[in-house]
């Protein structure tokens, strides 16, 4: 059926199609009442039959586009739609502009197996729009939270909901570390009690051992000069 699609589309001659995420990820082939009304525009810039029967196709979103009404023909579906209407230019819009950027920098620096690989790519970006929509494909967050980004047309809300996706994601690694540490120091205060206690032992056992008198006497010595040196410190 891929391979037909992508037929289809080569028929019509566009390589232009809707990218939508269906209310119900469980069924296959969803009701139209269960699509949402903002999708994306993609469009197909490689397709590639592999030698398993597959095809493998990369698809760059254009722009989102609000969905005037659903159809469909046998197994296809089709709409008719339009542009959404998305405000670059708003009052604050640096000030969110910014605040976006320096906490996708905490962010990154926060975070270990995050790459910093796109704060050099950001100032090439003048849309607030587009920054806030590249920011979010490039958070490794689950795709639930993805397609709630898309779904805001909003750009205030959708930074400020991508700032607090990125603050939580920071608290939980926070409380991690902090967890770690209580642990290994937990660790390091057991392992230092079972040395100290293995070298007691082995202390009173060579005063066991031991029939000389004088020696017994320097490991008392010994041991007193120990205990002294820890309450000093």
């Amino acid at each position: 059926e891929t391979k037909e699609f992508f037929s289809l589309l080569e028929e019509i001659g566009t390589r232009e199609l809707l990218i939508v995420n269906p209310f119900n990820v469980e069924n296959p082939l969803p009701d139209i009442t269960e699509l949402p009304r903002i999708a994306t525009l993609a469009e197909l810039r490689m397709k590639l039959d592999v030698p398993n029967g597959k095809t493998r196709v990369t698809l760059f979103g254009v722009k989102r586009v609000d969905v005037k009404e659903y159809f469909n023909e046998g197994s296809y579906y089709y709409a008719r739609f339009s542009d959404c209407e998305l405000d670059d230019d708003f009052e604050d819009s640096d000030t969110y502009r910014n605040l976006l950027i320096k906490s996708l920098e905490r962010y990154i620096n926060k975070i270990p197996y995050v790459s910093n690989s796109i704060m050099g790519q950001l100032h090439l970006i003048n849309g607030i729009n587009d920054l806030t929509d590249i920011v979010a494909a490039f958070l490794p967050f689950p795709i639930e939270k993805n397609k709630k980004y898309i779904l805001e047309l909003n750009c205030i809300n959708r930074i400020k909901m991508i700032i607090s996706d990125m603050n939580e994601e920071i608290k939980f690694i926070e409380l991690e570390e902090k967890i770690d540490d209580k642990v290994n120091k937990e660790l390091e205060k057991r392992q230092k009690e079972h040395y100290l206690r293995e070298k007691l032992n082995i202390i009173q056992q060579e005063l066991v051992d031991s029939n000389n008198k004088e020696d017994e006497a320097k490991f008392l010595q010994k041991m007193k000069l120990v205990n002294l040196s820890k309450k000093l410190n």
